[in-house]
């Protein structure tokens, strides 16, 4: 194993370049949120013998999320096949591959991980390890309040390919955030327009289609939407390989057009720093036109979209819309702080005289006390 010199042994930088070697191929998303989650929470971890891999061990894992020590092996280990394929797992098994050391392959890994970590692991007999993919996977496993925090705001889903296939057991798609934006939008007077054709020319005989678009005095925005954070290769794909700017610049003529991207988990610095890249050069890449791209968070839109409604309606009808978005699914757009803002206008209401409770109904909430992982 070939050391780093004059570099920390467990940066950002070099878990990205380990788990890069492990698969060229892997979510750039899931490096990104490890990566996070590792510096975050100080998860230790060290490589497998070649150097290639990034290996964690379970049980601290565990004491992560705030679980007991022993989770992992009592509910996670024995339904661990490394025999099975990735596509035969159930639901029931995590994604990656996990072993139990013993003997000579202990002692080894103890080694690598003492000289990185600079901490011993003592005299243990048997130690159960995962790879990158497997800590993943085990981090966003569960409904508890930890394993929540560890999954973001999104509700990042549980990894079951070493690439790309994702379950959606616990991850919000795409599909249901734009249903509930577009639900949002109708009880307010904010013209956005979902899943908007247009004829693709660069690849005649068919189209694209915008996820919505947004018509203004001076500018058309054109959003693009994803239900996990927005990487350096959206971007890319979006405006070098679908040709959305040019497709709404031919759509849309003589008005500048905006191309904002959108997401509930946000968006990386390598997204963002592309971003202003094309921004920078947008005169000559788009030559005569007026083009600028953005970001923005998807709860953003829909804090505007509530703000909106509450504006334009009576008071009485807040307490269905507090209800609504509190009990049918809104939480994947609408954060806890929208919902502490109408319920407080509500409370005001009756301070200020507008309201009058009635005897029979309680329509005010006592909102939770929310704690971050650490804190827990």
């Amino acid at each position: 194993m070939t050391l780093i010199l004059n570099s920390p042994s467990n940066s950002t930088a070099r878990l990205k370049s380990v788990i890069k070697s492990a698969d060229p191929n892997v979510d750039q998303t899931i490096v990104n949120e490890l990566c996070r989650l590792t510096e975050e929470y100080d998860l230790k971890w060290t490589t497998n013998s070649k150097g290639e891999n990034a290996i964690y061990i379970m049980s601290s894992l565990s004491v992560a999320k705030g679980l007991s020590s022993e989770d992992y092996l009592k509910n996670w280990a024995n339904k661990t096949d490394l025999a099975t394929s990735t596509k035969e797992r159930s639901l029931g098994t995590l994604a990656g591959k996990a072993c139990k050391l013993e003997g000579q392959l202990l002692i080894d890994f103890k080694a690598r991980y003492a000289q990185q970590n600079k901490v011993s692991l003592g005299k243990i007999k048997a130690l159960w390890v995962g790879d990158f993919l497997h800590a993943y996977s085990y981090l966003t496993q569960g409904s508890s309040q930890a394993a929540q925090d560890f999954q973001t705001l999104g509700s990042l889903a549980i990894e079951t390919s070493v690439k790309k296939e994702i379950e959606e057991s616990t991850h919000t798609i795409e599909p249901t955030l734009q249903l509930k934006l577009m639900e949002l939008a109708g009880h307010s007077n904010i013209n956005l327009k979902f899943e908007v054709p247009v004829y693709d020319t660069f690849n005649p005989g068919s189209h694209r289609r915008f996820d919505f678009v947004e018509q203004l005095p001076k500018v058309t925005k054109i959003y693009e939407l994803k239900s996990r954070t927005i990487s350096e290769e959206n971007v890319k794909v979006t405006i070098l390989d679908k040709h959305y700017i040019e497709l709404a610049l031919q759509h849309y003529k003589s008005k500048p057009i905006e191309l904002v991207f959108t997401s509930p988990v946000g968006i990386s610095w390598e997204a963002k720093s592309y971003i202003q890249e094309i921004n920078d050069n947008a005169s000559t890449m788009f030559p005569g036109a007026k083009v600028k791209v953005s970001f923005i968070d998807t709860q953003a839109i829909s804090e505007r979209l509530v703000n909106n409604y509450l504006t334009n309606s009576c008071i009485e009808s807040h307490f269905w819309f507090k209800s609504k978005l509190i009990k049918e699914g809104f939480n994947c757009v609408v954060g806890g702080r929208t919902i502490e803002k109408l319920n407080n206008s509500i409370v005001e209401a009756y301070r200020t005289g507008r309201l009058i409770k009635s005897a029979k109904t309680d329509n005010v909430i006592q909102l939770p006390i929310l704690k971050s992982a650490k804190a827990a």
